[in-house]
């Protein structure tokens, strides 16, 4: 924004329309975007140039299914791996895997993109991307077997998504989970967390598992969730 002689020049609405309209078509036309082998494992998403802090980057594109057809598939079948969808509204995404795309993202657990919901599900830079820079974000899966992480970030937590068999959770490896989410200021892993087991914890339970995941920043990091809005209350 530019302040001359008293006055307040700010992009007109045509403007602002125009360079959303151009931001969706670069988008989806994938020119931000190209597949190449990744240090983290196998094939990553990589961009062809610099992208700025929460700029659309893909869609998240491919064939909806419910969640019933995903869930009905043979435990082995490679939807289950990439099938990414809305928990709410009952269906999730399964991918085209031949073509270039937000299915080739790595997980990380210092993602520089997130799926933004409230920009039609497109893959969002969390942070300013360099060219040639490895394009990842948080699976924030919940999962009935342990999956380890290759990111190699510092504060790696160790395993993608939640890990809780039989419907219950290791204290220890969801304190590393937030930890490591809190040092990182990534929200996915404890909206997650909190989704699959609303209802279920007490203030004493949220306490101790708090007490264990952030020790003496306990106080400052819930006061970043309560701001982020991930903690609704005071009183948890």
């Amino acid at each position: 924004m530019v302040v001359t002689k008293g006055k307040t020049n700010k992009a007109k609405p045509w403007t602002q329309a125009r360079e959303a309209h151009h931001e969706k078509e670069l988008a989806d036309s994938k020119a931000l975007i190209r597949k190449q082998p990744s240090a983290i494992g196998g094939s990553g998403l990589f961009a062809t140039r610099a992208i700025g802090r929460g700029q659309l980057i893909c869609p998240l594109d491919g064939t909806r299914k419910t969640h019933q057809e995903v869930e009905a598939a043979p435990r082995d079948h490679w939807w289950h791996e990439y099938a990414l969808g809305s928990s709410a509204e009952g269906w999730s995404v399964i991918p085209d895997l031949d073509s270039v795309g937000w299915h080739l993202a790595n997980h990380s657990c210092n993602p520089n993109a997130i799926i933004d919901s409230k920009r039609d599900n497109y893959l969002v830079a969390r942070r300013d991307i360099a060219p040639d820079q490895e394009i990842t974000f948080d699976y924030g899966w919940e999962r009935f077997e342990p999956m380890p992480c290759h990111c190699g970030e510092e504060h790696c937590s160790g395993n993608i998504g939640l890990h809780y068999p039989g419907g219950d959770f290791d204290a220890f490896t969801v304190a590393r989970m937030m930890r490591t989410a809190y040092v990182y200021r990534n929200k996915v892993p404890f909206k997650r967390f909190f989704y699959a087991f609303k209802g279920q914890l007490d203030a004493s339970k949220l306490d101790t598992l708090f007490e264990l995941a952030f020790g003496s920043d306990k106080d400052a990091a819930v006061e970043w969730m309560l701001r982020e809005g991930i903690l609704s209350n005071p009183g948890r």
